[in-house]
């Protein structure tokens, strides 16, 4: 089942998923959280949340999201943010960040990101 999930989502991370998927942001940012949630139950589980990154401030103003995500996905999220001591919306950030690493760098990605 899947319910409507807000995200803050800082500048960068914003700038990264449209230089891959142009304008539509919430498109982006399904396929990244459902490759994340692939990755961690594969046998590649992606690097986990940087310890850089951890102190850093929010990288400022971004935008606000509202997307339907899956509960399983929604718990391995705040599971996730739990377990590296940060906010779901960094986590979020993070996975984006891995999906977009992986598509470049020509690593499997979840069938439904491709």
């Amino acid at each position: 089942m899947a319910k409507n999930v807000k995200f803050a989502l800082g500048k960068f991370a914003c700038l990264c998923i449209d230089s891959r998927h142009g304008d539509d942001l919430e498109a982006g940012m399904e396929l990244a959280l459902r490759h994340y949630w692939s990755r961690l139950r594969s046998r590649q589980a992606p690097v986990g949340f940087p310890d850089f990154r951890r102190d850093l401030e929010a990288e400022g103003p971004g935008v606000d999201l509202e997307l339907s995500v899956d509960d399983e996905i929604q718990a391995m999220l705040g599971g996730e943010a739990r377990k590296h001591g940060v906010s779901v919306d960094r986590m979020a950030a993070h996975a984006v960040f891995v999906y977009l690493v992986d598509l470049e760098s020509g690593s499997p990605v979840c069938p439904a990101s491709a």
